[in-house]
């Protein structure tokens, strides 16, 4: 089970597109499953379609099975996934094989993490990097 504080079925700022936001709280309101939770973000894929959307899962990241799982399904559905991570490492492997984006809030792990996942676009909320570090790892702003 995923404990779940709150989904967002339309945000702008979570990502490219229209995006379902699912905030992972280990005290979260609601507890779904893998496959419950697909079902609800499913419900929104006509807005997140509009604009090649999907969804964003950010918050207390603590169960990667879970997540997995979760994020495999959207994937094999053709819905394209994102996560926001302040910090990597090794654990977030089993989830970032079905991720399409990454919002890293701390680049100091980039270069480990695009020698591994070659198709992953890296987004950062923070705005402190330079163009040259920007364009380096072909990471845009949100």
């Amino acid at each position: 089970m995923i404990n779940i504080k709150e989904i967002n079925p339309i945000t702008y700022d979570n990502g490219p597109g229209i995006r379902v936001k699912v905030v992972i709280s280990r005290d979260g309101n609601i507890s779904l499953t893998p496959n419950e939770l697909v079902d609800r973000i499913r419900k929104f894929r006509p807005y997140i379609e509009l604009n090649n959307g999907g969804v964003t899962f950010i918050g207390d990241i603590y169960d990667i099975e879970e997540l997995s799982i979760t994020c495999c399904i959207c994937h094999k559905a053709g819905i394209n996934t994102c996560i926001e991570l302040d910090n990597y490492n090794d654990k977030y492997d089993i989830i970032l094989k079905y991720i399409d984006i990454l919002i890293l809030n701390n680049i100091d792990f980039i270069e480990n993490i695009l020698s591994k996942y070659k198709n992953i676009k890296i987004y950062t909320r923070n705005n402190i990097y330079n163009k040259d570090i920007l364009n380096k790892y072909n990471m845009k702003v949100i």
